[in-house]
């Protein structure tokens, strides 16, 4: 039975006081480790320097030490600074065998690791000054052991800002190249939505019957888009490395069905497609593109092609030589996309023709039209290929403007 009191109910509690017995139970956990680790170094170097430690000195770093790294993990400056300092004092008063630096190597290393070697080098420096003159001999054991320390702490520090810088780089190259595929994806069914609803604007008093088949196309791009884009942000939510990504993301649904998104299903069921379905079975703009696992079919450049076509501009389509491998095929369909779009948007053409070839060694990618722009999109496109060691041309020609892009492929796939 649970017997809620001020929005909480006994289960919570009875869990919060588990959670927080279990804290507690971690803390002694590591306290009586460090406890017993501390210990027996603190022998050890006795031993090894040939000193006495009475219990008293072994007791008091045994406890003290590791209750100030579990008390103090946010200020590691003040744990070093009271860590030296207890470890100076007993030294000093006989209690640990001269030991004036080096039972506190923990909290140098920690120091170190938070950023801070030059006040841990420091502060090694002036305890070590101030334990030579009172022993009245040169402390160059504890010295090379400190110094040891220091360093193999700044190199593992090192080690681990080298391998953040070199996750955050290539998650901002990620970023850079989902916003390149966004990009595509937007302009492309911009291109192919302004088209199609001038077309339903022009035709809607005088052929209803045309304005409704524009309409619909309108919306098959607009659907195709969309399945592109949840294709994209499903990817960016499975990668663990982006805040929000990775499995835990999958236990959220409610978040990803709230009110808003599920008010988006009417423009998708509107009468005019539904009263229509054969028309809607017949185009091929089902096959959603290609992903970038997915090997590059004919069909789908052809649905890619018929898209462009429902424009007014003819496009032809040929395909030489065995399929794409991936991940070409991704960058190979993004490449076709992007010169379509520009030739629609900015080419004023009549014409297009898209040759895919597959050689021994390369994938060859001509898109040629015989329009008068470039438009926009040509570096992202070189981005795009040069990102797979390929290179791409973009300018006009007698007759138009071409395209061209080669790629180079893995080797035992002839064309």
């Amino acid at each position: 039975m649970r017997v809620k009191v001020g929005g909480w109910t006994a289960v919570s509690a009875a869990r919060v006081k588990v959670g927080r017995r279990a804290a507690v139970s971690a803390v002694r956990v590591k306290v009586g480790g460090w406890a017993v680790a501390t210990g027996a170094g603190v022998v050890a170097g006795s031993l090894l320097l040939g000193g006495r430690t009475s219990w008293a000195g072994l007791v008091s770093l045994a406890v003290s030490l590791p209750v100030l790294h579990v008390a103090g993990r946010r200020w590691p400056l003040a744990v070093l600074g009271a860590s030296a300092t207890l470890v100076f004092g007993l030294a000093v008063a006989g209690l640990t065998a001269g030991a004036f630096v080096w039972p506190a190597s923990l909290a140098y290393a920690r120091a170190v690791l938070r950023g801070h070697l030059g006040w841990a080098a420091g502060c090694g420096a002036l305890f070590l000054a101030a334990g030579s003159a009172v022993s009245g001999r040169v402390l160059a054991g504890e010295a090379l052991w400190l110094g040891l320390v220091l360093a193999a702490s700044a190199a593992y520090r090192a080690e681990r800002r080298l391998k953040d810088e070199t996750h955050a780089r290539l998650r901002a190259t990620e970023r850079v190249a989902m916003a390149r595929d966004v990009h595509d994806v937007v302009a492309h069914t911009l291109a192919v939505l302004g088209v199609q609803l001038t077309v339903a604007e022009d035709a809607f008093d005088a052929d209803p019957a045309a304005a409704r088949e524009a309409v619909r196309v309108a919306q098959q791009a607009r659907g195709q888009a969309m399945a592109e884009l949840r294709t994209l942000i499903g990817a960016l939510r499975d990668d663990p490395r982006t805040p929000g990504g990775g499995p835990s993301a999958q236990v959220k649904p409610p978040r990803q069905t709230e009110p808003p998104p599920q008010t988006e299903p009417p423009p998708q069921t509107e009468p005019p497609p539904q009263t229509e379905p054969p028309p809607q079975t017949e185009l091929p703009l089902q096959t959603e593109p290609p992903s970038q696992a997915e090997l590059p079919a004919p069909a789908e450049l052809a649905t890619l092609v018929e898209l462009a076509r429902t424009t007014g501009l003819d496009v032809t389509v040929r395909q030489e030589g065995a399929p794409v491998p991936a991940p070409l095929a991704w960058t190979v369909y993004r490449v076709v996309q992007e010169a379509l779009t520009n030739t629609v948007k900015h080419a004023d053409a009549r014409h297009a023709e898209v040759v895919v070839r597959h050689t021994t060694g390369d994938v060859q990618i001509t898109v040629a039209d015989n329009g008068r722009g470039a438009g926009h999109g040509i570096a992202g496109m070189r981005e795009r290929v040069a990102s797979l060691g390929g290179t791409l041309t973009a300018g006009p020609t007698k007759a138009g403007f071409v395209v061209r892009a080669v790629i180079p492929a893995p080797p035992g796939r002839p064309g």
